[in-house]
């Protein structure tokens, strides 16, 4: 059985490697303070822009529509580690997003 990355790289299929280069670049940590402690532990950081910028790339940008992607698109699975969000996970990201940066 091949990896995934492997199958991407064989494929030709060359986006999520240029999203995970933007991805690996950043500093989380700003992010990751704002989460509390207790309770249910949030979704990744990374892998939440990492859903945001691949469906950007792909011309997806619906909420609905980048949920789908997390669960069909391959490239988007490898990005994000196989994250399946639903939309309030999404709209909560992009609002603490904005109030970190």
């Amino acid at each position: 059985m091949m990896p995934l990355e492997d199958h991407l790289r064989q494929a030709g299929i060359v986006v999520p490697f240029v999203v995970a280069d933007i991805l690996d670049a950043q500093d989380w940590a700003p992010f990751e303070e704002r989460y509390a402690s207790t309770g249910r532990a949030p979704y990744a950081p990374r892998a939440m822009l990492g859903l945001i910028l691949y469906g950007i790339m792909q011309g997806i940008s619906s909420l609905r529509a980048l949920e789908r992607l997390a669960r069909v698109d391959l490239g988007c699975m490898w990005v994000t580690g196989g994250i399946m969000t639903h939309p309030g996970a999404q709209t909560v990201f992009r609002q603490r997003k904005a109030m970190v940066g």
